[in-house]
């Protein structure tokens, strides 16, 4: 068997998703890791053929022929996800892989001028990009499989913001303050 092999690739475009890269968030055991989900567009058959490589490989190199029952991979049909509580398909995973990535340490995050990015407004759920991820195995007691490492990530454009988030431009471009202009004058007079 093999021992600690990774495998290291760059994507092609890719969504971002769930994003936690800049500020960690805590897993189920209590410890801090940088996570996102990225959506492959299933048309993308070179990433797709390059993340199937390398996995068969490291399957290969750890298991041999006898890979585990319950093998779990990283890369998963966004077309066969539906969600546990309400029953419906995710909109936004229609037509594309996905796969969850993480990372203990605190990933690079730039612009397409590889200018680093710190600012949450600057990389959020619904922009698109490249990302650099390596694959490991994990073999323990309960669980079997091949997963994905977030190692960096580079954006190169701007989407509509996944999960409602919005802006205050967004918000409130229909606001009329006219409205409000004599209640401002009045303000004033009793101060």
């Amino acid at each position: 068997m093999a021992t600690n092999k990774t495998n290291k690739m760059n994507t092609g475009l890719v969504r971002f998703c769930f994003c936690n890269v800049l500020t960690p968030r805590q897993n189920d055991n209590g410890d801090d890791e940088y996570t996102c989900m990225i959506l492959i567009p299933k048309s993308d058959k070179k990433t797709i053929t390059q993340i199937r490589k390398m996995v068969d490989t490291l399957k290969k190199d750890y298991w041999g022929n006898k890979v585990p029952p319950k093998y779990k991979g990283p890369l998963r049909d966004g077309d066969e996800y539906v969600n546990e509580e309400t029953g419906e398909q995710d909109p936004n995973r229609l037509g594309h892989y996905y796969m969850n990535v993480k990372s203990k340490f605190k990933p690079d995050v730039v612009d397409k001028y590889k200018e680093k990015i710190e600012d949450e407004r600057g990389f959020y759920s619904g922009c698109y990009g490249l990302a650099c991820v390596n694959f490991y195995v994990y073999d323990n007691k309960q669980n079997k499989g091949i997963s994905a490492g977030l190692s960096s990530i580079m954006k190169i454009k701007d989407g509509d913001p996944l999960g409602g988030a919005s802006s205050a431009e967004q918000d409130f471009k229909d606001v009329d303050l006219s409205e409000y202009e004599d209640d401002y004058d009045d303000l004033d007079d009793e101060y």
